[in-house]
């Protein structure tokens, strides 16, 4: 949240930029659910709602990074801190869950786990072939992370891969066919 006047000093946040907070404490509010007090870099506080980053350590007296992911026209102002594990921009193995064919005729949905247990939904065209077991593991690179939990997407590499995998296991289906 803002105070009156923030804007009147000249110093504010600006979206997409990372900056250093302090976090304050921690308090429950009237809708029952505990927020992490934090305090930007001007001595305005904000609030982050502490359920969300309940695995990332945060604890009162530290400091942590947060980027601002955006401010409404209200000029509320949503943080999202550093995550732990993930940075956006780069490319994780993650452990298969299940796969689902999507509303789209032309799309798989495949559900990942994150180190946290969290359950993330990752497109696929309908013809890439993934081993549908316990262990299996796909490689995915973060675009984004919103209220702790990653947005991926399939790395074109992986796409590759998978594809021949799935060319490969046919010809040597087909070549046993023909051999019988």
């Amino acid at each position: 949240m803002t105070t009156p006047g923030y804007y009147n000093t000249g110093k504010r946040l600006e979206e997409g930029k990372r900056y250093i907070f302090k976090v304050i404490g921690k308090v429950t509010l009237q809708d029952e659910q505990a927020y992490y007090i934090l305090e930007d870099p001007h001595k305005i506080r904000h609030l982050l709602p502490s359920w969300l980053y309940k695995y990332y350590g945060i604890k009162t007296g530290q400091t942590i990074t947060c980027k601002v992911d955006k401010i409404n026209c209200t000029g509320r102002v949503y943080l999202e801190p550093e995550h732990p594990c993930y940075k956006e921009g780069q490319t994780y193995d993650f452990t298969v869950s299940s796969i689902n064919k999507n509303t789209f005729p032309d799309k798989l949905s495949i559900d990942i786990i994150d180190i946290f247990s969290n359950k993330i939904s990752v497109d696929c065209p309908k013809d890439l072939k993934i081993d549908n077991n316990e262990n299996a593991k796909i490689s995915c690179r973060i675009i984004r992370i919103r209220k702790g939990i990653p947005k991926v997407v399939l790395t074109p590499d992986y796409r590759t891969k998978l594809n021949l995998r799935y060319s490969e296991v046919e010809k040597s289906r087909q070549t046993k066919s023909n051999h019988m």
